[in-house]
């Protein structure tokens, strides 16, 4: 994945100034309905508004991804609109398609929803973690849904910090990044489907330092590494992602009352 020349610290701090410069009362880094937001704020017209910042080149493969992601912090924070800002993007992608570039912040503010009395008001929470979770999961757009409608939302219920890394800031080695979270956190929960050699990679340095872990996988894809085949394993239904929430969340309240 290509990230751009700005950091998302950068973005982030632009994004803010944008939202200052419009008058708009905002909160950032917050909790919505469940779903981690970076930037959240509410108007008359537009509606509940959750912003997403990525430091990612426009490409195709982004773009894709970007779209799909927005649509799902949208569907499971349950607001009304939802957009992934990027530094540069296209003029033909904006509002619409929940992708947004900095200067198009103030197209979203003017934005009209069809019907306001369908204006939605999440429930808004400023994160409180006591633990934390490395997630090792395939960074492809077809598993955005498992995070952002059942992960992150099981996590933040039971005030539990998730980390991905592709969603981490940070300078140098990408491997020397991921194994000091792993050290760092609490737990793992790994996405085990297509049997991603990143994903068990990043299990067995876990494994090695016996972090308790939770392991779900695609129903498809029962059929797994024989070495990992006897673990207690949650399955899902692609398509109804929302549905792994509860078991998910049983699992880690299990887990962390042994803590």
């Amino acid at each position: 994945m290509g990230k751009s020349k700005y950091s998302e610290m950068k973005i982030e701090k632009e994004v803010e100034n944008k939202l200052q410069q419009s008058g708009v009362d905002f909160l950032k880094s917050v909790i919505a309905n469940g779903t981690s937001a970076d930037f959240y704020f509410s108007t008359p017209t537009s509606g509940s508004v959750i912003l997403e910042v990525k430091n990612w080149e426009p490409t195709l493969e982004n773009i894709n991804r970007a779209k799909i992601i927005s649509n799902s912090i949208r569907t499971s924070a349950n607001v009304n609109q939802a957009f992934v800002v990027l530094p540069e993007i296209s003029s033909r992608e904006f509002v619409n398609s929940g992708i947004i570039s900095i200067a198009q912040i103030s197209k979203v503010l003017e934005f009209s929803i069809t019907d306001p009395i369908k204006i939605k008001r999440p429930k808004i929470q400023k994160p409180n973690p006591k633990y934390q979770a490395f997630i090792a999961m395939p960074f492809t757009p077809e598993f955005e849904d498992t995070y952002f409608n059942a992960i992150d939302p099981a996590c933040n219920e039971v005030q539990v910090k998730s980390i991905r890394i592709d969603q981490v800031t940070f300078e140098g080695d990408i491997k020397t990044e991921i194994f000091n979270n792993i050290f760092s956190s609490d737990l793992l929960i790994a996405d085990v489907s297509l049997s991603n050699p990143n994903v068990m990679y990043e299990m067995g340095f876990s494994d090695g330092l016996k972090k308790p872990k939770i392991q779900i996988c695609v129903r498809s894809e029962e059929k797994m590494p024989f070495d990992i085949a006897h673990e207690n394993t949650i399955f899902y239904d692609k398509g109804r992602t929302h549905a792994l929430k509860s078991p998910l969340l049983t699992h880690l309240s299990a887990l962390l009352n042994k803590l």
